[in-house]
């Protein structure tokens, strides 16, 4: 639950609100955003599981210095807009300051594409997501271009599964894997997982039309 619940939308808004600091009081327009795109995951194509690299430049827009750290976080939307259903891709940590106008840095993302629907996405990067630099009031001029989203779509595909041929496959702690499969009208679906650990512990989804997770299944 603990882990859940730190990778919410909501864990990241209260945050937001009690991350005022002194040395925040500055007028600063942080999070001018533009992608360097990872040629082999937007040239095309990915695997859901499949690793992949987000690179992404954030550029000082005010007279005065930034504070000295805050955190980038990477998103996967199903549109050019984030909003809290956005999967979390994960989040990467700046420290140094930005000096005055122009001053700017690139950073660097690496992950494993999470278990998704198949279909095309967009990735979308939040500057400062903890409000840690402060850039004016709640949706200003300032916060507002914290929100940059890749130029290009993301195609993403999943393995397919053969009915009545088992699939040897690993899963590792904290490991999720997606797979598709077609089953013809008016037929039952049994599905089985098993391991020769006596102390694993997995659990497996299924739903009609789009990837499952723990929460949106019809069956388990």
């Amino acid at each position: 639950y603990h882990e859940s619940f730190k990778n919410s939308w909501l864990y990241e808004e209260l945050h937001k609100a009690r991350n005022f600091k002194p040395w925040m009081n500055k007028g600063l327009k942080l999070g001018s955003l533009m992608f360097g795109i990872d040629q082999i995951v937007f040239g095309g194509t990915a695997k859901a599981g499949d690793s992949f690299t987000v690179e992404w430049t954030v550029s000082n827009h005010s007279d005065n210095p930034t504070g000295p750290a805050w955190t980038d976080s990477v998103y996967l939307s199903d549109d050019e807009t984030w909003d809290i259903s956005d999967r979390l891709i994960g989040k990467v940590a700046r420290n140094g300051a930005l000096t005055t106008n122009g001053a700017s840095y690139t950073a660097s993302l690496t992950a494993l594409l999470p278990p998704t629907t198949p279909g095309q996405y967009r990735v979308i990067v939040r500057p400062d997501i903890y409000n840690e630099v402060y850039e004016g009031v709640w949706r200003s001029p300032g916060e507002a271009n914290n929100y940059t989203t890749s130029p290009n779509p993301l195609t993403v595909t999943v393995d397919e599964l053969r009915l009545g041929i088992a699939l040897d496959t690993t899963l590792s702690t904290g490991q999720s894997r997606i797979y598709r499969l077609t089953v013809g009208e008016g037929e039952t679906l049994r599905v089985r997982l098993t391991t020769p650990e006596q102390n694993a512990s997995n659990e497996i989804f299924l739903r009609y039309g789009k990837g499952p997770d723990g929460y949106n299944y019809d069956a388990s």
